[in-house]
């Protein structure tokens, strides 16, 4: 792609881009745009005291939790993983698992990429296998595009299978859970602005507390959202997640309890 004369409102859609996209691209993806973002860069400087030049000081996106930066991905696995999801084509990749010792080597069907906190996700099959999986892109330390065309599972669409499916969420079980957790005032605000399903429930407490009733998917993304809130909120049902939550808070209370 060549944009010889960028027009300034091309221009500001590239520096946007480059502000807020680069966490969330691997390098060598960088490194193709970095000429449009310089040339980007060249045509708003002298706008600096227009409206449209100023528009970039309005903006700002932020994530939450620490500001952790993006691993590394080597930039001939992530030339050979577009170029068979382009072409339908199959890999051979050398990948090393999160608890794994050594890497292994075996061909893969490529379905897919998902950007997640500045993580790159294959979503793939590994050799003759019909499951759905995911493969951190930064742990594929060489990927070779093969000429057998790539075997997807029938039906599978990518969308439904993050969003719809949620097994980026990590399922715990296939099932939907009846949550029920009471929250304190000044944590369950942002509930009745953005809401966890569309039967969500919010009822007052004569405490003050507030009372969350909703169904989920029961998943490890769920346990994670509710311990952030940490003593601000206690589970109450199900009950094998009530009880999975006092477990953690015993060994919580064992491990600061000599503090």
């Amino acid at each position: 792609m060549d944009i010889p004369g960028m027009e300034p409102t091309t221009a500001l859609a590239f520096r946007l881009a480059e502000e807020y996209l680069a966490p969330l691209l691997p390098q060598a993806t960088l490194k193709h745009l970095e000429s449009h973002f310089q040339r980007a860069r060249e045509v708003l400087k002298p706008m600096r005291g227009n409206r449209l030049g100023l528009w970039p000081d309005k903006v700002l996106v932020i994530g939450r939790g620490p500001d952790l930066m993006p691993p590394l991905v080597e930039p001939e696995v992530q030339d050979a993983v577009y170029q068979a999801l382009l072409e339908d084509r199959q890999l051979a990749i050398t990948y090393r698992s999160k608890d794994a010792e050594k890497p292994k080597s075996y061909p893969l069907n490529p379905l897919g990429l998902v950007f997640r906190d500045g993580v790159v996700y294959l979503v793939g099959t590994a050799k003759e296998y019909e499951d759905v999986r995911h493969f951190v892109l930064h742990r594929v330390s060489a990927a070779k595009l093969l000429d057998t065309p790539c075997r997807r599972p029938a039906g599978f669409d990518l969308t439904a299978y993050v969003k719809e499916q949620k097994h980026f969420a990590y399922p715990v079980s296939k099932r939907a859970i009846e949550l029920e957790a009471l929250f304190e005032a000044n944590a369950a605000v942002h509930l009745a602005e953005r809401l966890l399903s569309k039967d969500q429930r919010l009822i007052q407490q004569k405490d003050g507390r507030v009372l969350l009733r909703t169904t989920v998917k029961d998943s490890l993304e769920l346990r994670w959202w509710l311990l952030g809130f940490g003593d601000k909120v206690e589970v109450l049902a199900p009950k094998a997640l009530r009880e999975e939550f006092a477990a953690i808070a015993h060994r919580m209370a064992g491990q600061y309890g000599n503090g």
